[in-house]
């Protein structure tokens, strides 16, 4: 359900803008040989002409998200943001469900924003910025 509600609000928002495709795993990003990954759910930008047929013609992501489970934690928090952070995806969102927050991460930061109220995301300035209310976000995936 956590990937489902950020993805139907993630391709609304994109489609409505033309700013990119949202894309839920399992689908890998191969950044180069040594360093795949699969996020439970991330967002390239809009490509003109044909769709692309693999990840070298995307090239780049937007966002990254990952769902924290007691299993994946430690990598969604440190390998996996580690590499984000290197390869220069712009933010790389982790959801804690049980703490009821986002942790973002950007390129150059050493600590996340931590962020309980309103996610605010915007890919590109000359289109408004996405509003996520989290509150609302995680009664609905969480039913309470």
């Amino acid at each position: 359900r956590a990937i489902g509600g950020l993805y139907r609000v993630l391709d609304q928002y994109l489609g409505q803008h033309m700013l990119g495709e949202v894309i839920l795993a399992p689908a890998d990003i191969e950044f180069d040989m040594r360093n795949m990954v699969q996020p439970d759910l991330f967002v390239v930008p809009r490509v003109e002409g044909p769709l692309p047929e693999g990840w070298a013609e995307i090239g780049r992501l937007l966002l990254a998200v990952e769902v924290l489970s007691p299993s994946t934690a430690r990598r969604d928090r440190f390998t996996k943001r580690r590499l984000y952070q290197a390869q220069g995806v712009p933010e790389y969102w982790i959801v804690d469900l049980d703490a009821r927050l986002f942790e973002r991460w950007k390129p150059d930061q050493g600590r996340p924003d931590i962020i309980a109220d309103t996610l605010g995301w915007q890919p590109s300035s000359g289109h408004p910025e996405l509003q996520l209310d989290l509150p609302g976000y995680f009664t609905d995936v969480l039913g309470k």
